[in-house]
């Protein structure tokens, strides 16, 4: 799986993703807590999501954004 499979997963559950969920995707392609809460920071740091409060997480990249890729 590549990275940009990730962003694909996030973008099919809308705009938002509880943290239950991103934990789910990133664990699933990562193998280990470790790397994943890694992913979940590097993530945030390109702008690609951010945290909103409350267990809920936005979603910055669109299908469209995918798709010129």
């Amino acid at each position: 799986m590549k990275e940009i499979d990730i962003l694909r997963k996030l973008v099919e559950k809308g705009m938002y993703i509880t943290t239950k969920e991103l934990d789910r995707i990133l664990l699933e392609w990562c193998g280990n807590k470790y790397d994943a809460g890694m992913w979940c920071n590097l993530l945030m740091q390109h702008g690609f999501i951010d945290y909103e409060g409350d267990g809920d997480w936005e979603i910055f990249v669109t299908k469209e954004d995918l798709e010129d890729e």
